[in-house]
């Protein structure tokens, strides 16, 4: 028996959720992924960071496709449900952001593009989801196979934190999940429990160095007063239009890659290239796509460690931002035949900037408390 509970859902910046033609269309396979990463995030320090328990927990929930004979594989015990799988309708998504620009280089840009890059500059082939207030709201029914409450956490985190499709990591695809009148979360959920403070992080929390003994995101980053690193606009720097906060978002994108200059040895990565990679006309040779023994190398990608998003706080809309640190992938590291302490150390230089930029009053942001 699967007991499920129905949550309305919505995209308050448009999402581009590729389907096989690389169109936006509602799809189940990227809310599985997201509640995936941020199920991960609600388990791990209850399970004391050990990724061996973490992956015999995920195996049982997702499931997992075994190809040798010691592991079996192992249906998936999550079962989602979209109640349509429209097309998206949004075509214009770099139209409508031409009045808003950024000094980007001394040159006003459109913020779109310079937080969306491909999906953006090519709006008119790749359509998007519409955010609201459009018509694009659907239910997603999730169940657990036996009952249980398994993603509930992940659910809320997600609402908290959570974006999907390319250049998620940008504040595009900014969703929010609200239970459905049926589902037995609706009153505390519309009450306080959706709102988001630090002490509700508390479970989520890890000081932000020891995360990066770890390739991989297990945590929100949590300072050394023992706050989360999370930042959103002030009050007083609210919008109705979903275009105004992305090109805010833009801004502050802007300002974290200027605390960080440029350099021009290509052989080492430098501090921007550790933010993300790759970087425009900041190259690492080793790290760029090179053809070895017949077969290609590929070109290295290294997402941001910094989430953006477009939160919904009553009638207004607020940027936010969350810090969920881990290292560069070892593999990546030994490609350039670096030491993981030495690429650490700048890591941690890197991010006491930012973290001190993002902190800097001039960016009209507060600490999430």
């Amino acid at each position: 028996m699967t007991e499920s509970k129905n949550w309305l859902v919505k995209f308050e910046t448009p999402a581009f959720l590729g389907n096989s033609e690389q169109q936006g269309q509602w799809r189940t396979p990227p809310f599985k992924a997201l509640l995936r990463e941020w199920w991960r995030i609600s388990r791990l320090k209850a399970l004391e960071y050990d990724f061996r328990r973490l992956r015999d927990e995920e195996n049982k929930l997702f499931g997992t496709a075994a190809d040798g004979p010691e592991k079996k594989s192992q249906k998936s015990n999550a079962r989602l449900r979209l109640s349509c799988w429209d097309d998206g309708t949004c075509r214009d998504v770099k139209t409508r952001l031409n009045p808003y620009r950024v000094d980007s280089g001394g040159h006003p840009a459109n913020p779109g593009i310079y937080l969306g890059y491909g999906p953006v500059q090519q709006d008119e082939q790749r359509a998007a989801i519409e955010p609201e207030p459009g018509p694009s709201r659907v239910t997603l029914s999730v169940g657990i196979e036996g009952g249980g409450d398994a993603l509930d956490e992940a659910i809320r985190l997600a609402h908290w934190f959570g974006t999907m499709g390319s250049r998620a990591r940008n504040g595009w695809g900014s969703v929010s999940f609200t239970p459905s009148p049926d589902n037995p979360l609706r009153v505390n959920w519309l009450g306080d429990f959706s709102k988001l403070t630090a002490a509700k992080l508390r479970d989520y929390l890890r000081p932000w160095r020891e995360c990066l003994n770890n390739d991989w995101p297990q945590a929100i980053g949590e300072d050394d007063e023992g706050q989360p690193l999370v930042w959103q606009t002030t009050p007083e720097n609210t919008w109705i239009e979903w275009e105004a906060v992305i090109q805010e978002l833009a801004k502050i994108r802007i300002a974290i890659n200027k605390v960080i200059p440029p350099a021009s040895d290509a052989r080492t990565p430098k501090s921007r290239n550790l933010l993300s990679y790759p970087v425009t006309n900041l190259e690492v040779y080793d790290w760029e796509k090179h053809r070895e023994h017949n077969e290609t190398i590929p070109q290295v990608r290294i997402p941001s460690q910094l989430r953006f998003k477009v939160v919904r706080i009553g009638n207004q809309l607020v940027g936010q931002i969350v810090h969920l640190p881990c290292r560069v992938p070892d593999h990546e590291i030994n490609r350039i035949h670096a030491s993981t302490a030495g690429i650490i150390a700048q890591e941690i230089d890197l991010w006491d900037k930012v973290h001190k930029k993002l902190n800097d009053k001039t960016l009209n942001l507060v600490r999430l408390i």
